[in-house]
């Protein structure tokens, strides 16, 4: 997975990758939803975490208000480069 990558969840939500950040070891991602024709819903923002195992990888929503704060502050520093 990487940035601009559209993902679909298992209920069917589609997502764009718009930003990636890495944090205790694991990668983060600030997503946006989309519809059929990739039309971005800037309202839809979520942040998701890859988890990679032997099987596969797939994602995690992020629901930790905490580790949302922290994920948002590295995301915000690093577009401030």
């Amino acid at each position: 997975m990487k940035v601009n990558d559209i993902i679909v969840l298992e209920n069917e939500e589609r997502f764009i990758l718009l930003e990636e950040t890495i944090f205790e070891g694991f990668r983060y991602f600030l997503a946006a939803g989309v519809d059929e024709q990739e039309n971005i819903n800037s309202k839809k923002l979520v942040l998701l975490k890859l988890v990679e195992e032997q099987d596969g990888s797939y994602v995690e929503l992020v629901k930790n208000t905490e580790l949302m704060a922290k994920l948002t502050q590295n995301i915000k520093d690093t577009m401030t480069k």
